[in-house]
């Protein structure tokens, strides 16, 4: 399955462009929750149940989060991994807001906020260092991107709520916390793609 994106269809493009997974024909994203709760997401739905999701604008914070103090890094992670660097940063920017100290109340750590018993399986000897935390963090993305074919949002979905609870149903957990995650993180996305894009057009004043 190609990657379902919360997003209006020109970002979706942008997003998927940048991946190289998707047509522009599979950019919109559709829902339905089913009669015990549990809502479904699909970019190519092919059951009348689903409905086209409605995007509203982008709510203060999501978008304002500017660090370029680990774009390098970021960069050369990214690029061994074969991800885009936009979106390593989106996910830094959700998870520690930059803070390679950060802690969170699950016990996640660093940059990329990775608890100790994926931290161990990705080889993380030294959480708080930077370099090695934002390759694991790669890495342990790439491994999800994989394992779900390409899926970003599920990728993405497991990254936040672990992959057992995304393969149970094969759709995002039903938890508000991974639900807004998933959002949020392809906010800021798009956001730093379009950054990107405003970099490489040469100024003609």
């Amino acid at each position: 399955m190609s990657p379902s994106l919360f997003l209006p269809a020109l970002s979706a493009l942008l997003v998927l462009a940048g991946l190289g997974l998707l047509s522009p024909a599979k950019a919109d994203l559709y829902q339905y929750k089913d009669a015990s709760g549990t809502t479904h997401f699909s970019n190519t739905p092919g059951d009348k149940r689903f409905k086209a999701v409605p995007i509203g604008k982008e709510r203060s914070g999501y978008t304002n989060i500017q660090n370029k103090r680990y774009d390098e890094l970021i960069l050369s992670a990214a690029t061994h991994y074969h991800l885009p660097p936009a979106l390593i940063k989106a996910v830094v920017a959700r998870e520690s807001a930059f803070n390679p100290q950060a802690v969170s109340v699950a016990g996640a750590q660093g940059l990329m906020q990775l608890i100790p018993a994926t931290a161990k399986e990705m080889g993380l000897k030294k959480p708080f260092e930077p370099v090695q935390n934002i390759f694991a963090g790669c890495r342990y993305l790439r491994i999800l991107l994989n394992r779900f074919h390409g899926n970003l949002i599920f990728a993405l979905a497991a990254y936040n709520a672990g992959p057992e609870k995304v393969e149970k149903k094969m759709a995002i957990p039903p938890f508000p916390e991974t639900q807004n995650y998933v959002k949020r993180v392809l906010n800021l996305y798009v956001h730093y793609l379009k950054q990107e894009m405003h970099k490489s057009i040469p100024d003609t004043d």
